[in-house]
């Protein structure tokens, strides 16, 4: 549903990848081997293979969606699962050239938890995350809540 923050995701990969080869450099798995392996690294894409599914069947009945509008990432959720504040999670990629990226990724996030799920769905740990998405947010630039709430009053 949202856009790719690519610079986050790309550092997120290249962190996967340098520690996949220092792993297997480890093991003295062979260069071309290793090369190989690597090449297989992405960001992470949780629950990609559920979420596939789901798409298909989905996509089935609405044949306008393309193959590759599915496209899993996990910046909030391991913001959220590893308790990392805004700051820790800039310090742990390296990203602090794309922090507005990662501020405008998160609000998109915590808008559409917030505006798309139905009032009947959600359950006391998804709203348990959105408030912790929106006390990331107004910790670190609280001027993006206030004009999202602005607007839908």
């Amino acid at each position: 549903m949202l856009e790719d923050p690519r610079p986050i995701l790309f550092a997120q990969e290249k962190q996967r990848r340098e520690a996949l080869a220092a792993r297997l450099k480890s093991q003295d798995m062979p260069y071309h081997e290793r090369q190989a392996r690597l090449r297989q690294v992405s960001w992470p894409r949780p629950a990609e293979a559920l979420l596939e599914g789901a798409f298909q069947s989905f996509a089935a009945r609405h044949p306008w969606l393309r193959a590759d509008d599915l496209r899993p990432k996990s910046v909030a959720r391991e913001m959220l699962e590893e308790g990392l504040s805004f700051n820790d999670y800039v310090y742990r990629y390296g990203i602090q050239r794309v922090e507005g990226l990662l501020l405008r990724h998160l609000g998109a996030v915590y808008r559409t938890l917030i505006q798309t799920i139905p009032e009947n769905a959600r359950t006391e740990r998804l709203m348990d995350m959105a408030a912790r998405l929106r006390e990331i947010i107004a910790a670190t630039d609280d001027s993006l809540l206030r004009e999202w709430e602005r607007l839908v009053r």
